[in-house]
């Protein structure tokens, strides 16, 4: 069940909730509901934003195979460092692999499965960036400053909060395709 609340916002605010909105070609309520629902309600987020990405016919942000997914569009109240590092990585992963580009809630996927971004740090986070997996164990990993950890299955994590950072696990991106299909073909 979903419950009406009025909001009130500076003109500032409302003008840029307004130009979101008209670019995402949804309702500025379902913004506001988005963010609100994000802040309150994980269950709740995840509904809302499944409705505000779906698109007409034949415009499905859900999944995008090209390198045309726009992580600001996503998560447009998400720290501006957090965005810039996390479409960095997406940018990588598709110069490797041309992998389909999968959103749900704050977490990223591609398929074929060798990376993914668990989530992207949030403003509530102390320091914005992303969370990271990539599949295989950390002995597959050269990886001297110890920032993978054990993660979920066949997998390690990293936070990643800075670009120094982002450019050090750039080639954890390719040794996780490999240790899951093998060298990539030319």
């Amino acid at each position: 069940m979903m419950s009406p609340i009025q909001v009130l916002l500076s003109d500032r605010i409302h003008e840029l909730v307004v130009g979101e909105a008209a670019a995402q070609g949804v309702e500025p309520s379902q913004i506001c509901g988005k963010i609100i629902a994000d802040h309150y309600d994980t269950r709740a987020a995840s509904k809302t934003h499944k409705k505000r990405l779906h698109r007409p016919a034949g415009e499905n942000d859900l999944r995008q195979r090209d390198s045309s997914f726009r992580v600001e569009e996503a998560f447009p109240a998400y720290p501006p460092q957090s965005l810039r590092l996390a479409q960095a990585f997406i940018d990588e992963v598709a110069k490797l692999s041309g992998a389909e580009v999968r959103q749900r809630n704050r977490s990223i996927s591609f398929m074929p499965r060798f990376v993914r971004i668990d989530y992207v740090l949030s403003g509530r986070s102390p320091v914005p960036g992303l969370v990271a997996s990539f599949y295989g164990s950390g002995d597959q990993f050269d990886d001297p400053r110890g920032l993978l950890k054990s993660g979920a299955k066949s997998y390690v994590t990293a936070r990643i909060t800075s670009a120094a950072e982002l450019d050090y696990c750039r080639p954890f991106i390719a040794r996780a395709y490999e240790n899951r299909f093998g060298p990539p073909q030319p």
